[in-house]
């Protein structure tokens, strides 16, 4: 047998260390810590977060406080870097808490049984047969990569322990890593988008406690994966523009199969991909020809749409599935409301219903607008306890969306610098795509559930990036209404933070 010698040793950890620092702005280190972390943390404490979970819910809050007062502390000290690191930690922080106090079996959607066709039944047919569902009836007709990633952590988890529920709730460490790896992912399109470190700072807080993402982190289904790829590809798609490296080109090409193959929806970055593609080959071209940029196209579609596509296309030679088949509920469902006009439904702004109800009632509720405000979060659930935090923790939410949407506008038409051309079309491309996908599935589909907010997630991301953006040209300006401005960004990012956070800490 071989002697390992300390000079080795001393050789292959010199080599492992840049993939262990926590190097937020590139790599796999992050995601390697937040892995790690996540495991130690839900398989420490998942033991004793029954009960209420009130020990669990302490010892976080105490965490998370301790988190948040080191930061306003210490702002004017850190460094840009440790500001980040420190936010993404408590982003963390708070995703464990949630799935922690909340089960796999509660705030899901479409779960079913173990033996059913829901989302879990779908993830149990992998994890004991190791194979693709033999029909396509109920959630069998989405594409299976978040099914059968679930499916395998079931089946590895049960090597160890035949607890089946258990096995089930371990499904949620992956969906909480996607949530936290998104916080990594947030910040690096954040560099790309020219931003000074302040308004990369509000628009990663927005992110990283958007309440959204709590939910996500402990839904077993495959909204959080999808998500997560959504939002690689809107990554890599400005990555490639600016360098449209082979290498870029692969990693976009990946991140849009792999997101169509965790949902259909998607596929809705493709059009927003194509549009960029476009822009590129017709730019005038100093470094990259035109026949290099051409071949790149076609090495994506050749690695993107076999990936993409291969299910639905199964599904259609099998079952006569649509390629763009969405399952549709019948006019007697509790949750139907195409009984309600147009007008209702989507061009009228009925504020009383914040009033009849804090929370979404599904089977109740009929307008689009304020369905959502309130679906971005709280989902489509209701909390006991907290409502007057939760009342706050809206009224910073619905403040935030309409400054988003008028920063959106401002830039667009403001905003003149060359530098954030790409990330201000690629993010309002996304932001156009996603909200009228949104709107005609609605029409076309007009239930309840339908409004949900987890639909339209990168639209939350785009909205935090043009705020920052619409900071640093007021920040440039020196009159006393932009200085007010920012400073009412700046307020409102905080308060909407920190609401979140008691909020959820609150309710669990």
């Amino acid at each position: 047998m071989k002697t390992i010698r300390p000079r080795d040793m001393k050789s292959a950890i010199k080599k492992l260390s840049p993939h262990l620092n926590f190097n937020i702005d590139s790599g796999i280190s992050p995601y390697i810590w937040l892995a790690v972390i996540i495991v130690i943390t839900v398989t420490t404490f998942r033991p004793i977060s029954d009960n209420g979970g009130i020990f669990v819910r302490v010892i976080f809050s105490l965490l998370i406080g301790a988190a948040v007062i080191l930061f306003f502390l210490n702002y004017k000290k850190m460094t840009f870097s440790q500001a980040a690191k420190l936010v993404i930690i408590t982003g963390l922080l708070i995703r464990v808490c949630y799935i922690l106090l909340t089960s796999a079996d509660v705030r899901q959607h479409d779960l079913g049984g173990i033996n059913g066709t829901g989302h879990l039944g779908y993830i149990m047919n992998f994890a004991n047969n190791f194979a693709l569902p033999q029909s396509n009836y109920d959630q069998f007709y989405h594409p299976p990569l978040s099914h059968f990633l679930f499916g395998t952590q079931v089946r590895i988890y049960r090597l160890f322990s035949n607890d089946i529920n258990k096995a089930i709730e371990s499904i949620q460490i992956l969906t909480c890593f996607c949530s936290s790896a998104v916080m990594v992912m947030v910040h690096r399109l954040l560099k790309q988008s020219e931003l000074s470190e302040k308004a990369m700072l509000l628009a990663l807080a927005l992110c990283c406690f958007h309440p959204m993402f709590y939910i996500l982190a402990g839904s077993v289904n495959n909204d959080m994966l999808m998500v997560f790829f959504a939002l690689a590809n809107i990554l890599y798609i400005i990555k490639w523009y600016k360098q449209p490296t082979v290498k870029n080109t692969v990693f976009l090409a990946i991140t849009c199969g792999c997101a169509i193959m965790s949902k259909l929806t998607g596929a809705l970055t493709a059009p927003v991909i194509a549009v960029v593609f476009l822009i590129k080959l017709l730019e005038k071209q100093k470094e990259t020809p035109r026949s290099k940029l051409f071949g790149g196209c076609v090495l994506f579609g050749v690695i993107s749409l076999p990936l993409g596509l291969w299910f639905p296309i199964r599904n259609f030679i099998r079952f006569g599935q649509p390629l763009t088949y969405v399952r549709k509920l019948p006019e007697s469902a509790d949750v139907y409301c195409g009984n309600y006009t147009l007008a209702e439904r989507f061009f009228s702004f009925p504020a009383s219903e914040f009033v009849k109800s804090l929370y979404c009632i599904p089977q109740e509720d009929f307008n689009i607008w304020i369905y959502t405000l309130k679906c971005s979060v709280f989902g489509e659930f209701e909390y006991k306890g907290a409502e007057a935090a939760g009342v706050v923790l809206l009224f910073f939410n619905i403040a935030l969306i309409m400054l988003s949407l008028a920063a959106m506008a401002y830039v667009l038409l403001r905003d003149k610098r060359k530098e954030t051309f790409i990330a201000k079309a690629t993010l309002a491309l996304t932001w156009l795509v996603t909200m009228t996908a949104f709107i005609k599935t609605n029409l076309d589909l007009p239930y309840g559930c339908t409004m949900d907010f987890r639909y339209i997630v990168p639209t939350l991301v785009c909205g935090s990036v043009f705020i920052a953006l619409m900071y640093d040209v007021l920040a440039k300006r020196k009159g006393a209404m932009s200085k007010s401005i920012n400073i009412a960004i700046t307020t409102l990012t905080v308060a909407f933070s920190v609401s979140s956070l008691v909020f959820y800490l609150s309710v669990g």
